[in-house]
Formats: structure tokens, sequence, C-alpha cells
């Protein structure tokens, strides 16, 4: 009788640790899958800023050579670039 509960007990603790197992896996799958949203999202944002800095120089660029070529004749505004 003590050893069909012994086994009854173990069964059910082998039982806990097997969903405690599954619940720790779920957590790591939930945490990497975080970790590579936060990787996706800073890649991106920092590749929006890259394109709103090249677009922000393109326009300074073409600015300044508009106002050089506004004051200058053109062969000389090429030889001061």
């Amino acid at each position: 009788m003590q050893a069909v509960a012994d086994q009854r007990a173990i069964a059910g603790y082998e039982g806990t640790v097997k969903e405690r197992e599954s619940a720790l896996e779920l957590q790591r799958r939930e945490t990497s899958i975080k970790q590579q949203r936060i990787v996706m999202l800073s890649a991106g944002g920092g590749l929006v800023v890259l394109l709103v800095l090249g677009y922000i120089i393109y326009r300074g660029k073409k600015r300044s050579d508009e106002l050089l070529l506004n004051i200058l004749p053109r062969e000389v505004a090429d030889e001061l670039k």
C-alpha cells in the first residue's frame, strides 16, 4: 500500500517537474522572440535615420550648389567644388 502511494507521489512530482520545464521553455521562447523583435525594430529605426540623414545631406548639397551657381560662372563653381 505504501509503495503505491509512493509511486503516485513520485508520478505527481515528475508531472509537476515536466510542467515547470515546459513553462520555462515557453518563457525562453517568448524572451527570444522579444529580443528578435527589438533587434529588428532597432535595425529598421537605424535604417530610417540613415535615410533621413542622407536626404538632408543631399538637399543641403543641392542648395549649396545652387547658391554657388547664382554668384559664380559654372566653370569657376565646378573648379571650386
